[in-house]
């Protein structure tokens, strides 16, 4: 899935100034697509 330039440039700004919302990111992200139905 390919995001907005805008919505990608802003994610990328939250997730450097804070280190920690990267492993926060990607345990919600997995958490995502372990339950979503196929």
């Amino acid at each position: 899935m390919l995001l907005h330039p805008l919505v990608q440039e802003k994610g990328d700004r939250l997730l450097n100034q804070n280190p920690e919302n990267v492993s926060i990111a990607h345990r919600q992200a997995y958490s995502y697509y372990i339950h979503y139905p196929s």
